[in-house]
């Protein structure tokens, strides 16, 4: 993401992510959600390889579209951090929410 994070030195601060998903359609950030419950499917503890550094998930949660710019738990810049960003799609009409996925870098 411009203006975001660190992606070409994520030991620097943190990594953003952002993933489309789209109804009804099978592009990777529908892989993230789960529609009908209304959630994420990534959990914490599973693992995410990003530019062959890995990460291990610490927390995934909803953010409603119009709160996201302020959430600054979202926006913390710290070392060493993966946040991944999709739209929480529905099953009809736009969608009020992004799912944020995030992660902290395995040690080396």
């Amino acid at each position: 993401m411009r203006n975001h994070g660190t992606p070409d030195h994520p030991e620097r601060g943190t990594t953003y992510v952002a993933i489309h998903s789209v109804q009804g359609a099978e592009l990777p950030g529908n892989t993230l959600i789960d529609v009908d419950a209304g959630e994420p499917t990534v959990e914490k503890g599973e693992s995410i390889t990003l530019q062959d550094r890995d990460y291990t998930v610490t927390e995934a949660y909803t953010v409603p579209k119009t709160d996201i710019s302020g959430d600054d738990r979202v926006w913390a810049d710290e070392p060493g951090r993966l946040v991944i960003l999709t739209c929480l799609q529905r099953r009809s009409g736009r969608s009020a929410d992004n799912v944020v996925i995030e992660a902290i870098a395995d040690r080396r």
